[in-house]
Order: structure tokens, then C-alpha cells, then sequence
């Protein structure tokens, strides 16, 4: 921890005036006030009073530079609410309506919607003094039909957008819901219908292994951030075929062979309706002939069960396939047995080891002239 800043009653600078409990409720607002600075609203209330608010406008170093109290009495809260202690949760909800300033979703846990205390949500639009421009309620009905006493729907997060739809969502938490049974809860991902909130697009991607030979399958994956539409892959020099259906522009990831040996560049470029990016990664691939050098950084091969009391299964992985010779060696090194057996991809070779002592044994493996040992226990 570099530091800390204490903001309470007597310090920090934070001179509202509250019975009790700040910080039964925090959450972070973004910069509402245009200083540059993350803002956050924090909760107060007694168990005899109502829930109030504070929009606290911060320094650099935490400590309050001013504040906005919301209650149903301040802040221009256009609505009626039940108040009581731990009722209210404000979530940040991002800048719904495109306006420049983030917005905030207050649920109210114990709120009494057709009869039943039930909870509800408003969507506040606000303004860069922590003020209430207008809100609007979250209509809930529309997909939970069997809201009940005491369920405490709530937003638990919003302001990201989950869909790639470029506009907010939120996730809807109902905690005592009765569905499935007594209290089980649920919780919904609700899909906003609000601004469009342009995203620039930034190029990244993986591969999952950066060196093999001319037989192997690469596999790259798009790691992009903003949602790209679109994407092109590109590999210098351009001796590549492209495996099991993707092609040069597939969106999420690409499979190639490369066929001929060499140190290869990858770029991806992507794109979305804001924007494009593209990402180059120059000396990425080494790629040696058949035989040239070990395919793999690690041992390939898996060897089960340990202790092998009757038989050993031998694994070569998924891009393995070929002849490959397998020698049992005691730990004086005597070669028990030798012979080769032909490998495909991912299907396990069994060797018998019912008639040999038990003890610990040395499994020689030859394959493309590269040489693996492995320990196992008979």
C-alpha cells in the first residue's frame, strides 16, 4: 500500500452534516465536475433516518474538495421514495444519455412497487455540480414478473458495455427472489437503450506457441479491446496455408501452417465503426524444417497411470503424428524393450508393463530425430 486518506467526520475535509454510518454505500461516479479527478458518491443514515447521500468532488490527494448532498429534499430529486436505512445503493451508470456526464442508477431496496416491497431502480441524469438534471425509473416488470415482498431488487454494476453494442448495460441483482426456492435470488444482464458511446479500436492478439516446425499448427487469438468488426491477419513472409476454415480475415481467431522455415512477422489490423488499429509483432515465429531442431519448448508426451502396474499409456498431443520409437530402460540403463509405434494425433499408444519388476524406469522416446526421457513408476 503507497498511502491512504481518511475522510470522515473529523478529517479529510468533508464538512456535511450526517447522524451516522458514511460509507454504508461508496461508489466511484467518474469525473462529474470536469477536473479531472474521479468523483464518488458515499452514504450516510441512521437506523432512525432515512438514507442520505454525498456527491464528494475530490483532490488529488483524496481529500474533499466539496460536496452535494441527495436526499428526496436536496440535490433536485424529482420523486418520492420509502426511505430507511441500507435501502439506497447508488451504481455508477456511465454517460447514458450522451450528454458528457455520468449518470447514476440509485436502487431502492425496500422501495413498494404495486403493493409489494419489492425494490426499484432510477436512472438519475446528472449535472456537473452533483445535482439531479431528471430521472427516470427502471421498469422492471418487463422481464421479472414475480417480484415479491422483501426481494431488494437492485443494480449491482453498470457503465460497461457487455454486448459490443456501444451503449451501457447493467446487471440487475434480486437477492431474495423465491425462484428455484426460498431466497435462491437471480440476477439479470439487462441490455441498455441508451447513447452511443464511440470506442476506438486497439489491436492486440496471442499466439499460443511461437515456435515449431513446418508440420505444426499455429493458433492465434484476437485479444482486441473496442469491439472490432472487422480483422485482416498478415504474416511476412507470406508462406502460409490456413487451417480448419479460418481464413485472413476471421474475426476471432486464425489457424495457420507455415510452410516454409524461417522467422515470420504477424500484424493484425482490426476495425469498428469508430475506428481502426493494427498491431505488428516483427522476429514472432521461429520455424525450423522436420528434424531441424525439438518442435516443442516442453516435452510433448504425457505418460498415465503412474505407477503403470499393467500397462503405460503413451500421448504424443495433437500435432504430434508419425513413427516414433519408445525404449523402457531400468536405472542401470539395460534397454528392456524397443519398438516404434505410429502416432496420431491425440490418441494414446499402450505399452505392456505387466512383466517387468517393479521399481523406477527410464522411457526413452525418438521422434523426428529428437530425443524425450521420461520417469515412471511401475
Amino acid at each position: 500500500m503507497k498511502g491512504y486518506q481518511k475522510i470522515s467526520s473529523l478529517q479529510g475535509n468533508f464538512t456535511g452534516i450526517f447522524n451516522g454510518y458514511l460509507g454504508n454505500s461508496i461508489t466511484v461516479v467518474g469525473d462529474l465536475n470536469k477536473d479531472s479527478i474521479n468523483d464518488i458518491i458515499a452514504g450516510s443514515g441512521t437506523a432512525n433516518s432515512s438514507d442520505d447521500h454525498w456527491v464528494l468532488f475530490l483532490n488529488r490527494n483524496g481529500t474533499v474538495k466539496k460536496h452535494q448532498k441527495l436526499t428526496q429534499y436536496s440535490g433536485n430529486f424529482d420523486f418520492v421514495f420509502n426511505p430507511f436505512i441500507g435501502n439506497v445503493r447508488p451504481r455508477n451508470a456511465g454517460d447514458i444519455n450522451g450528454d458528457g456526464t455520468n449518470d447514476l442508477f440509485m436502487s431502492f431496496l425496500r422501495d413498494t412497487i404495486n403493493g409489494r416491497a419489492c425494490g426499484s431502480s432510477r436512472l438519475l441524469f446528472m449535472d456537473t455540480t452533483g445535482k439531479v438534471k431528471n430521472s427516470t425509473p427502471i421498469d422492471y416488470s418487463s422481464f421479472i414478473s414475480d417480484l415479491g415482498d422483501g426481494d431488494k431488487a437492485q443494480v449491482v454494476d453498470a457503465g460497461f458495455d457487455l454486448n459490443g453494442d456501444y451503449k451501457y448495460d447493467l446487471i440487475l441483482g434480486v437477492p431474495n427472489n423465491d425462484f428455484g426456492g426460498t431466497d435462491k435470488g437471480i440476477f439479470y444482464i439487462v441490455s441498455m437503450d441508451g447513447a452511443i458511446h464511440p470506442v476506438q479500436p486497439k489491436s492486440r492478439f496471442t499466439a499460443k506457441d511461437t515456435t515449431g516446425i513446418t508440420t505444426k499448427t499455429f493458433t492465434f487469438t484476437n485479444t482486441s479491446s473496442g469491439y472490432p468488426k472487422q480483422a485482416r491477419w498478415s504474416f511476412t513472409p507470406n508462406t502460409v496455408t490456413y487451417q480448419n476454415s479460418t481464413t485472413e480475415t476471421s474475426l476471432d481467431s486464425v489457424q495457420v501452417k507455415f510452410t516454409a522455415a524461417g522467422t515470420y512477422a504477424v500484424k493484425l489490423w482490426v476495425q469498428n465503426p469508430f475506428g481502426e488499429d493494427s498491431l505488428l509483432k516483427t522476429n514472432h515465429i521461429t520455424v525450423s524444417p522436420i528434424g531441424g531442431f525439438e518442435e516443442f519448448r516442453s516435452n510433448p508426451f504425457t505418460l498415465y497411470p503412474i505407477p503403470a502396474t499393467t500397462e503405460l499409456m503413451v500421448n504424443g498431443g495433437e500435432d504430434l503424428s508419425g513413427a516414433v520409437t519408445l525404449s523402457i530402460q531400468n536405472c542401470l540403463g539395460e534397454i528392456l524393450s524397443t519398438e516404434t509405434r505410429l502416432f496420431t494425433s491425440n490418441i494414446p499408444q499402450v505399452l505392456n508393463t505387466s512383466d517387468i519388476p517393479q521399481g523406477l524406469y527410464l522411457l526413452s522416446i525418438s521422434y523426428n530425430n529428437v530425443s524425450y526421457t521420461l520417469k515412471f513408476v511401475k
